[in-house]
């Protein structure tokens, strides 16, 4: 199976939003640690950490690469995130901020230290939503030829 420079991209800018989120999380959750010890504050707000850091990488690295390789064109960038953005926040909201929000809460509960617990919570909720994206983005090539 050929991998495309598109594919890769992609991929390389899902992985980027999620390095911010890898940072948010454990971030959000070590300083709001401190206010409160309740494992669904601590939940919760590791999901908020996620949602804000991941999406701020994630659109830096998009708007980067778009520009590195001279394709930024406005209306195909809005029409791009116009096909990824609903879909991407339903597979977040369905799959990744459940599974980081349980996960996170569980390991908590159950004495794992705070930045760990984000951690580990983060990593496998990554695992299924990057499974998740890439089979949409393969679904909507193979169905419409639309490439993201």
């Amino acid at each position: 199976m050929k991998i495309s420079k598109d594919a890769l991209n992609f991929n390389k800018e899902i992985l980027f939003g999620e390095i911010g989120a890898m940072l948010g999380a454990p971030f959000f959750s070590y300083i709001f640690s401190k206010f409160s010890l309740s494992a669904n504050t601590f939940a919760t707000l590791t999901v908020v950490g996620v949602m804000i850091s991941a999406s701020v990488f994630w659109l830096f690295m998009r708007i980067y690469d778009k520009t590195r390789n001279g394709r930024i064109e406005k209306k195909k960038f809005i029409e791009d995130l116009a096909y990824l953005t609903p879909v991407a926040s339903l597979l977040a909201f369905l799959i990744y901020y459940p599974t980081l929000f349980l996960l996170s809460r569980y390991f908590f509960e159950n004495n794992y230290r705070v930045v760990s617990s984000a951690i580990f919570s983060q990593m496998t909720a990554f695992g299924f939503f990057l499974f998740s994206i890439n089979m949409y983005r393969y679904l909507l090539l193979k169905l419409t030829g639309k490439k993201l």
